[in-house]
């Protein structure tokens, strides 16, 4: 049977970088391709939807008005909300919604990454023994 417990603390170790070294460095790699990704794009089918809600939002946000009897729900609402705030503070802008979105992906990375740290410590999530 393979020794999987080490195999990316030896990697890492292999490269002379600490676990939270390679956190930062993978929670920055995202940061620059989704952000040089965001330079080089424009609105297109499902994201067309995206931003006319965040901007109806946007807009309701800015008259004080519930925006929750608008057509915003289409592709849910949550994720809309903080580019919905970013459309009130600094005006709409394609590259402030990507951006959101880009933010939010990198803090799933963090996430997964810390979640999967913890659960790589363990060996009951890879064992043959559960059947």
């Amino acid at each position: 049977m393979l020794d999987n417990n080490n195999k990316i603390s030896d990697f890492c170790s292999s490269l002379k970088i600490s676990p939270e070294m390679t956190r930062t460095a993978l929670i920055i790699f995202v940061l620059a391709v989704g952000v040089t990704l965001s330079l080089m794009r424009y609105a297109a089918k499902d994201e067309t939807g995206f931003l006319i809600e965040a901007a109806t939002m946007s807009d309701c946000m800015l008259e004080g008005r519930w925006f929750g009897d608008e057509a915003v729900g289409w592709h849910g609402f949550l994720f809309k909300i903080p580019a919905a705030v970013l459309f009130t503070i600094f005006g709409r802008s394609i590259f402030l919604a990507t951006f959101t979105n880009v933010l939010i992906a990198a803090l799933t990375c963090w996430l997964c990454f810390d979640i999967l740290r913890k659960l790589l410590k363990s060996t009951a999530w890879h064992s043959r023994e559960h059947g």
